[in-house]
């Protein structure tokens, strides 16, 4: 199945379908809105406090034409925005607005597939991405 992810919520779209997120004020993105409590970090690359929360966010791989085979990438961030930019930083897009795996799940939802319980294609994950900040006093 092919689809594409919004760059700005991560919605995952249908070829020519456009997202609605930016258009509402009020309303927050759809995984943004599902949030659920995560641990806490020593902070973050968005500039934001230590003990910021972190969610854990899922960007799985298929069978070809991807960073791994099979399997899937975890990555903490404060948001799925955050998870899109560290994930894209380690793997760019192959196609400008396309995120270069599969899909991505946010923790609660991925939790739900077989993929969470049983694999992906035989493999399970390959990498950890966290984004965090570390004070120094010098």
């Amino acid at each position: 199945m092919y689809f594409r992810t919004c760059i700005h919520c991560g919605a995952h779209l249908d070829p020519g379908e456009s997202c609605d997120c930016r258009d509402k004020k009020d309303d927050a993105a759809p995984l943004q809105r599902e949030r659920h409590p995560a641990k806490s970090s020593t902070g973050s690359l968005t500039g934001q406090q230590p003990d910021v929360k972190l969610e854990k966010f899922y960007f799985t791989y298929g069978t070809g034409g991807q960073p791994f085979f099979g399997g899937w990438t975890e990555v903490d961030a404060p948001d799925s925005h955050a998870a899109c930019a560290a994930f894209r930083a380690y793997h760019p897009d192959k196609t400008e607005g396309l995120l270069n795996c599969s899909s991505m799940y946010d923790e609660a939802h991925f939790k739900q597939t077989h993929m969470y319980r049983h694999g992906n294609f035989g493999y399970r994950c390959h990498e950890t991405i966290t984004l965090r900040r570390m004070l120094h006093n010098d």
